[in-house]
């Protein structure tokens, strides 16, 4: 099968024995197969959704292993601002949603069906619906986490910019010796990673990260 597992080793492979450029190049033209693949019907969604190719170099996106997710979810606070950041970039870990639509949830985004609680949003980027099993992702994290922010405030998350919370997460991630680029945007590929690492199909895994 081609999946996230066979494009590592084959970008290490192709990196091996030819220029970066020429290994983007071979991705660009596998992408493109499958790309094609989808329209007709054969497959349902690509790997590359999980795997990216980037100014001609082929790489992973960045994600958090096991360990550095528990050490940021360690993390102590040194200021409300920190804290508030904490939460927003383990919520969007554990949600896999967008920073937009993030900041976008109210209480009344929340449901109940058969006993999971989910979070039922229209995307901002790209106007899909989208409903979140939340209690049933990463051993329901994110609830007691949201149920922190549920009163008083019409949005559940922050009046905070996408630009403060990564300059945030910026330093945190240097405080703690956590060596990648932790950004909002990047939480989703730990989400990514997570459900696939558990086994989920990747067709499910894009459409719970709205692509």
């Amino acid at each position: 099968d081609i999946d996230i597992k066979f494009l590592t080793g084959w970008n290490k492979y192709l990196n091996s024995i030819m220029q970066t450029q020429s290994t983007a190049n071979q991705h660009k033209n596998l992408k493109c197969i499958l790309n094609n693949a989808i329209r007709l019907g054969i497959i349902k969604s690509s790997p590359y959704n999980v795997f990216s190719i980037d100014r001609g170099k082929s790489k992973e996106r960045d994600f958090l292993t096991d360990k550095e997710l528990e050490i940021f979810e360690n993390i102590k606070p040194l200021s409300k601002l920190e804290s508030i950041v904490k939460d927003m970039y383990l919520c969007a870990v554990y949600t896999g949603l967008r920073y937009s639509d993030l900041t976008s949830i109210t209480p009344q985004n929340f449901r109940v069906e058969n006993g999971i609680i989910y979070i039922s949003v229209t995307m901002q980027k790209t106007s899909k619906p989208l409903n979140v099993p939340v209690s049933e992702m990463f051993k329901g994290k994110a609830v007691p986490i949201f149920k922190k922010y549920e009163s008083g405030i019409n949005d559940l998350f922050f009046h905070t910019s996408n630009q403060v919370a990564n300059k945030v997460l910026k330093t945190l991630s240097n405080r703690y010796g956590i060596n990648k680029p932790l950004t909002m945007h990047t939480a989703r590929h730990t989400t990514a990673m997570y459900l696939l690492n558990c086994g989920g199909r990747i067709e499910l895994v894009s459409s719970i990260l709205g692509h």
